[in-house]
């Protein structure tokens, strides 16, 4: 018996798909987001969005870095309990927006946004070494009414990986 073999395809990047091309290198060399070699507890951490059409029509970021200090300086938000500081995680290094803070809302969910307001409000349930929710923009991010009369929640998913400083 005479056994096929097939070669795969190379993988193409387009010259816009850079975020996702990074993205995908460090799954790659950092090993599979799944593996739990982190240094942190988790949720804490790196966790990268997966760049899908939901992730470039809301132009998200490369992902966001969850931290266990507690926010301050904000104190709309801070009368929720134990609400804790986040980063956004981009091509030009760690920002705060349009994430800032991250808190539990269950055992097995949490949400992540800007405490300020506007922005996208993500609404996430953790599955193993993933976040599955929705995104919704919210304040500043809406577009005027006449273009969406009511605000839509989009699905979002994000992966665990090693943050790039690690």
């Amino acid at each position: 018996m005479v056994k096929k073999t097939t070669m795969m395809a190379p993988i193409r990047l387009r010259r816009n798909s850079f975020p996702a091309g990074v993205a995908l290198v460090a799954l790659l060399l950092g090993g599979c987001a799944i593996h739990r070699e982190h240094h942190e507890p988790y949720p804490l951490g790196c966790h990268y969005f997966v760049q899908d059409d939901v992730a470039r029509e809301l132009h998200l970021p490369w992902g966001v870095r969850l931290l266990d200090q507690p926010l301050e300086g904000w104190p709309a938000i801070q009368q929720r309990s134990d609400v804790r500081r986040a980063t956004t995680l981009t091509g030009q290094g760690e920002v705060d927006h349009p994430f800032g803070y991250w808190l539990r809302t269950a055992a097995d969910s949490l949400e992540i946004g800007y405490p300020g307001g506007g922005g996208i409000l993500l609404e996430l349930a953790i599955h193993d070494a993933r976040f599955r929710g929705t995104a919704r923009p919210v304040g500043d991010a809406l577009p005027p009414p006449a273009v969406i009369p009511e605000p839509r929640a989009y699905p979002v998913e994000m992966v665990w990986a090693r943050c790039p400083d690690d």
